[in-house]
């Protein structure tokens, strides 16, 4: 719904202006694919950045935006045990596994233990970006001292 309030306020003030709406509504579509990569690569600085950074591995570039899709696998812990923890502790979605794609992540290395999936949008924000980097964080603190 936001995405449409936005957009029929770009149409009002394109015809104000008498601008061709479409034109306008790529550009917003630009900016808006702008944001996730942005937030692709905030994720990805803040995950470097944590207390037992170390313990995680990023499976991405981080200088190539291709996807809002961000892989990670935790060295001394279960991926499946970090995403239900970020879900029931902390009210973070991410999706675990091997996502459809056996073969991708026998490439990659990862199988069969597969990966953790974040995946942002134009919707997320840096605040949540930060919670859920802390959550990670407590999470590897917490469960690699027991």
């Amino acid at each position: 719904q936001k995405s449409l309030y936005a957009f029929s306020t770009i149409r009002r003030y394109a015809s104000s202006l008498n601008v061709n709406a479409k034109s306008c509504r790529s550009k917003v579509v630009r900016c808006e694919v702008d944001n996730v990569f942005f937030l692709r690569r905030y994720f990805i600085e803040r995950i470097k950045r944590i207390d037992n950074a170390e313990d995680i591995k990023i499976h991405c570039a981080d200088d190539i935006d291709t996807t809002a899709v961000v892989s990670v696998s935790f060295k001394t812990l279960d991926n499946a045990f970090v995403a239900s923890a970020l879900e029931r502790d902390y009210s973070v979605m991410t999706r675990c596994g091997l996502h459809c794609s056996p073969l991708a992540h026998s490439s990659m290395g990862t199988y069969p233990e597969g990966t953790v999936r974040f995946s942002f949008s134009y919707f997320n924000t840096e605040e949540e970006i930060d919670y859920t980097a802390d959550a990670i964080q407590k999470i590897l603190k917490e469960n690699n001292n027991a």
